[in-house]
C-alpha cells in the first residue's frame, strides 16, 4: 500500500503523460519473511518531460525523510511532522562565463570547481496529524463530488495509469510465491 502514492506523485510531475514508460524497475525483498516486496526502484520517462526516479524502501532504519523531491530549482523534503526546502529563484544567479584555465586557490594549488549560488531556505511544520488530516480531506472531497458534482482531485484515468505502472513493474520483476 506504500508504493501507489509516490508513483502517483511522480506521474503528476510529468502531467500523467500517456507516453510515460517505466524504463527501469527493480523490486526486492530485503527484510521480509513472506513473499511481499519491501523495496522498489523505478525510473519513469516520457519525451520532453523530466525523468522521474522513485525509491520506496521499508529497510532504512535511519531514513531522514519520508519524501524527498529534487528538481532543477531546488530540493524539498519532509517527514510526518516537518518540511524543509532549499531553492534558487530565476534571475538571482546570472550566468557566468566559462573559465578555460585550471582552477587554483590563492597559493596556486589546484582546486575542485564549485559555484556559490544565491539560494533560499524554508522549513516548518507540515500541519496537523497526517493520516487523520488526509482522511478528513478525502471524505470532504468525496462528499463534494457525490452531493455537489465537484470533480474528484484524483481522476479515475490517473488511478488507472498508476495501476498500469505498478502492473508493469511487477511484470518486469516476477516474484516467486513462497506461500499459497
Amino acid at each position: 500500500n506504500t508504493g501507489p502514492h509516490p508513483v502517483g506523485l511522480a506521474l503528476g510531475f510529468i502531467d500523467f503523460d500517456p507516453n510515460a514508460q517505466v524504463v527501469f524497475s527493480r523490486l526486492g525483498q530485503a527484510m521480509t519473511s513472506g513473499d511481499s516486496d519491501d523495496y522498489a526502484k523505478l525510473i519513469i520517462a516520457a519525451p520532453g518531460r523530466p525523468v522521474v526516479d522513485i525509491e520506496v524502501s521499508s529497510n532504512d532504519a535511519f531514513a531522514p525523510f519520508k519524501i524527498k523531491l529534487q528538481g532543477t530549482r531546488g530540493t524539498y523534503m519532509c517527514d510526518l511532522e516537518n518540511y524543509k526546502m532549499k531553492y534558487i529563484v530565476d534571475g538571482e544567479n546570472p550566468e557566468k562565463p566559462v573559465i578555460y584555465d585550471s582552477l587554483r586557490d590563492e597559493n596556486g594549488y589546484p582546486i575542485y570547481c564549485s559555484e556559490n549560488l544565491v539560494s533560499h531556505e524554508e522549513e516548518g511544520p507540515v500541519g496537523g496529524e497526517l493520516f487523520s488530516e488526509a482522511s478528513k480531506r478525502f471524505y470532504a472531497m468525496l462528499y463534494d463530488t457525490l452531493v455537489n458534482g465537484t470533480p474528484l482531485k484524483v481522476r479515475p484515468e490517473e488511478v488507472a495509469m498508476i495501476t498500469n505502472v505498478i502492473a508493469t513493474v511487477h511484470a518486469q520483476n516476477p516474484t516467486p510465491v513462497k506461500f499459497f
